[in-house]
């Protein structure tokens, strides 16, 4: 009888990493990959996803063999044996999923228990090449923002046919909307504002981005940009402290995100409108 292929543990995957962070019970990582390695047959304890964002794979599970390309997605559950060929050096970008987070998902979508192989330009593909967006940009809404978006992502794997009437629905989202106006410059929790509106944070996270076109964290971003576009007419207002009022990390996270919403910093802005 031959021996089990070797499972690598939580958070353990082959390449040089070069960035992790860890949201909701999950950890993110980037890793770069040289051209021509072939990793033996092997599994994850953990399941996860993972995106192709440079190069190109060839993957095996069983007798399925797949081409893996620039944005491209996979998802395997944990312990599912495979091996890969890299014929071109590489990035892919990581989702190790821990159990109990899979279990937190099964309250409401059904048990991730099959691999998914997804070619560029779906939505859950979509959905994966925001949340590296995030990860390569982090400020204080991410955490948020990318907590919604794995949410997401399990849903639209798991293919969720939860329904609910166009009057249901613009009755919690407008009662979102008053919380987020209220609240924007605090620190938000995704999984309490969907206590309060009385939905799955799942549902909320898909359903809002459906009828406001954008995540709830690019949602109260923009809302905190709005406001301290105002504030900064106030010269005597410095951006340090206009930074932390509005919510952010600190003066460069808050130049970042308004720069790549307005197209200026925020001193530009502010010497244009005098």
């Amino acid at each position: 009888m031959g021996s089990s292929p070797p499972k690598l543990t939580a958070g353990r995957y082959f390449g040089v990493p070069t960035r992790s962070a860890k949201i909701a019970g999950c950890t993110l990582l980037e890793s770069c990959y040289s051209s021509g390695i072939r990793l033996p047959m092997h599994s994850h304890e953990h399941a996860h996803f993972c995106l192709v964002l440079d190069g190109a794979y060839i993957e095996r599970i069983g007798h399925q063999q797949l081409e893996r390309r620039k944005y491209t997605l996979v998802f395997h559950p944990g312990e599912l044996p495979h091996s890969e060929h890299t014929s071109e050096e590489g990035r892919q970008f990581i989702v190790d999923v821990d159990p109990s987070y899979l279990d937190r998902c099964a309250i409401y979508a059904r048990r991730l228990d099959k691999p998914l192989h997804a070619a560029a330009g779906g939505a859950i593909v979509w959905l994966a090449r925001k949340l590296y967006g995030e990860f390569r940009c982090m400020d204080s809404v991410s955490p948020l923002a990318m907590e919604g978006m794995l949410l997401e992502l399990f849903s639209e794997l798991a293919r969720q046919t939860e329904s609910c009437t166009g009057n249901t629905r613009q009755k919690w989202i407008l009662q979102l909307d008053d919380l987020l106006r209220d609240r924007f410059r605090q620190p938000l929790n995704l999984r309490q504002l969907a206590a309060e509106v009385n939905v799955s944070p799942a549902h909320l996270s898909r359903v809002f981005r459906k009828f406001q076109g954008c995540t709830v964290g690019e949602y109260v971003r923009q809302l905190r940009i709005t406001w301290a576009s105002q504030k900064l007419l106030d010269k005597s207002v410095s951006l340090a402290e206009l930074s932390t009022e509005a919510g952010f990390f600190d003066q460069s996270h808050f130049t970042r995100a308004f720069k790549r919403l307005t197209g200026r910093t925020p001193s530009e802005f502010r010497s244009r409108k005098h």
